[in-house]
């Protein structure tokens, strides 16, 4: 730093007391800033109430209109006919009943399951593997030195 034409002119000395000034200034202003009190003005009047008319709406009663359901249709007539028949005269129009219950002679034929080759092939992913070898950290092997012969030296 170049020389100054006198010392007065210098103002390094000084420049510790200038930033304590200036931290002294600024605590000031904020301790005023927080002891700043307004009082509020006196009211000399409340002011007028102003009371608004509301119209009442009369709402008309709504009734909901009965659907009343159509007359229901009239049973239909049913006429049996009865045709009585000789006991000579057969009968085209019966009907058969089959036995359906098994017994154990009844033979059940069932449709042979064929798998392909496909579905053997697919298996599960496995989810637990053995690990044989211990893992090694990738690059050069690091061996591990014992330090204890060293300690029960050192102690």
């Amino acid at each position: 730093m170049e020389l100054k034409k006198t010392p007065k002119a210098d103002l390094e000395p000084k420049k510790n007391t200038f930033w304590l000034i200036g931290l002294v200034v600024a605590l000031g202003i904020s301790l005023l800033a927080f002891e700043w009190t307004t009082k509020p003005s006196k009211a000399n009047d409340l002011g007028a109430v102003q009371v608004a008319e509301v119209e009442e709406e009369i709402i008309p009663i709504t009734r909901e209109q009965e659907v009343k359901p159509p007359p229901p249709p009239p049973p239909p007539q049913v006429v049996e006919v009865l045709n009585i028949v000789d006991d000579d005269v057969e009968i085209e129009d019966e009907l058969k009943i089959e036995d359906s219950e098994a017994d154990d002679e009844t033979i059940i034929d069932v449709a042979p399951v064929i798998e392909t080759a496909d579905e053997e092939e697919e298996e599960e992913a496995q989810v637990f593997f053995i690990v044989e070898d211990m893992p090694e950290f990738p690059g050069e092997t690091l061996h591990c030195v014992n330090i204890s012969p060293m300690l029960s030296a050192i102690l």
